[in-house]
């Protein structure tokens, strides 16, 4: 049985639920984790609620502190290249502040040296002036991407331009230099200290994190907002481990709620897949590339309008997973090791939280987390054959294969679009990919099949995927016969190719060779 693309609508969303579900993609980018955002969004709206703020200031807060994290991921090669992986690195500032460069310095130091010979201390040390650069410049680039991420999410202008103040310190030691007092945004002043003390109390408990606020106010920290947190924090940290953090998000938005429909939904999508193509200079467009070329097959295809459209949106969300992987990986020019791969397998499984959480993305998941799957089994992260595949499903496979294909990796060139399209019919042809997937994706690429003739797994000819279809079934070798008005020796002589090609002997093994390669249908 096939699936179909029925529960792929999408009409409206409300943002919140788009933007607690991309907040769950910046706690996998930043290595925080899973639920750090949604936990410090709660700290900051309780907080913001408690100093007296109006709902239309709550707002402000609330969508701030979700997304203080948005522009994580245009810094990650930058820093996978001087520090190893940069995901692993989110772990090492938790008790940090970052307004104290002799904190940051010590961090450095600690964790650049580590395991290092004492002969290489010196250099360590003499490359971390070097390395406090490079963070204030990941920092001016990570509040520019979020300003700019933001707008296409479609949120208020005091929200993206709070987000260009990510780094802000009361002091004015944070980022943009010299940035100090209330000429911070009241939302990023709370977010700041609400994102850290969360963090902390992860590590040292709600005590430590409590005198740490305590300690801060008046220099990273508005002492305003410091004296109201360490009054009440002990309760409001205590509550985040007695509830289900994503219900309470949604539930403590103040009215009126936000909406997207329409193209607002497909623009806040594609800043999604912009989000998740900065992670490596090699991935800028893919998800756009992807979406183009699988839209333009399943409308090819004959498939309604809202299949199309589907197959799209999936394809902008498709590789949200990738962030959780270190671009470290990402970017090696060498062969993976094992334990590289194996975390390269789950980036998938990834995409799937991400989206699993929002009943509205949960269509959208369906199809997106499949995109490394094969139809005979062999994909991954789950394994899943033909029958557990829709067509679009199939569909975003393929395009995503002949996409990477066409574009530059740290370990090869781009394939020249013939080659491509002659490895995407080899994959057809050996039953991992779909037969019709992949002759839209390569018409549509306009690389179409030699010939004109279907894609089908071993390279049966029409004429036998006709007998082997009546022989899974059940039919005799006479029955087959009459049915394609041939004679029994020649439908004979038809089944033992059959058999030969497929490597089987039996009835049996040509039916599971049929059911799990999608061919019934």
């Amino acid at each position: 049985m096939q699936l179909n693309a029925l529960s792929n609508k999408l009409d409206s969303i409300r943002t919140a639920e788009l933007v607690a579900s991309l907040s769950l993609a910046t706690d996998l980018g930043t290595g925080f984790p899973l639920e750090h955002a949604l936990r410090s969004c709660l700290l900051a709206t309780w907080t913001a609620d408690l100093l007296g703020l109006t709902d239309e200031e709550i707002h402000e807060v609330y969508y701030v502190s979700l997304l203080k994290y948005l522009g994580c991921t245009v810094t990650a090669h930058v820093s996978a290249r001087a520090m190893g992986d940069e995901v692993a690195m989110g772990s090492w500032f938790a008790t940090v502040d970052l307004g104290d460069q002799r904190e940051v310095m010590a961090m450095f130091g600690e964790k650049l040296g580590a395991g290092r010979p004492e002969a290489e201390q010196r250099a360590v040390l003499d490359g971390l002036m070097e390395s406090l650069a490079l963070f204030a410049d990941n920092m001016a680039q990570h509040c520019e991407l979020g300003r700019l991420l933001a707008v296409e999410l479609g949120l208020p202008p005091a929200v993206s331009a709070a987000l260009a103040q990510a780094f802000g310190r009361w002091n004015g030691t944070g980022m943009p230099p010299g940035l100090a007092g209330d000429a911070i945004a009241p939302a990023m002043r709370i977010a700041v200290l609400t994102e850290e003390a969360e963090r902390y109390s992860r590590v040292r408990g709600p005590d430590s994190a409590i005198k740490a606020v305590q300690r801060r106010a008046g220099h990273s920290y508005d002492p305003d907002i410091a004296a109201a947190f360490a009054g009440n924090g002990a309760v409001m940290l205590e509550k985040l481990d007695q509830i289900d953090c994503w219900v309470e998000v949604l539930r403590v938005e103040p009215e009126p709620h936000r909406w997207l429909e329409g193209e607002e939904i497909d623009r806040a999508l594609l800043a999604l897949a912009d989000f998740t193509d900065m992670k490596s200079p090699y991935l800028l467009g893919h998800s756009r590339a992807v979406a183009n070329t699988a839209a333009a097959a399943a409308a090819a295809s004959g498939l309604p309008h809202a299949d199309v459209l589907a197959v799209r949106r999936a394809a902008w969300v498709h590789d949200l997973g990738r962030v959780a992987v270190s671009t470290a990986i990402w970017s090696k020019e060498g062969p993976l090791t094992e334990g590289e791969w194996e975390r390269v397998r789950l980036h998938p499984h990834y995409t799937d939280r991400v989206l699993s959480r929002s009943g509205a993305l949960a269509g959208l998941r369906t199809t997106a987390a499949l995109h490394h799957e094969r139809i005979d089994g062999s994909g991954y992260h789950r394994g899943v054959p033909a029958a557990g595949q829709s067509p679009i499903a199939r569909i975003l496979a393929a395009a995503d294969v002949y996409t990477a294909l066409t574009e530059e990796r740290p370990h090869r060139k781009a394939f020249a679009p013939d080659r491509a399209a002659k490895i995407l019919r080899d994959e057809a042809i050996a039953g991992r990919l779909d037969g019709a997937a992949t002759s839209a994706i390569l018409a549509a690429s306009g690389q179409g099949p030699r010939g004109g003739r279907p894609l089908v797994p071993a390279n049966l000819t029409a004429r036998e995927l006709e007998v082997l279809r009546g022989l899974a079934r059940g039919q005799t070798t006479k029955e087959t016969a009459e049915r394609l008005f041939i004679s029994a020796k020649t439908a004979d002589n038809h089944v033992q190719h059959i058999y030969e090609k497929l490597a089987v002997s039996t009835r049996a093994g040509a039916t599971h060779f049929a059911l799990s390669h999608g061919l019934l249908d």
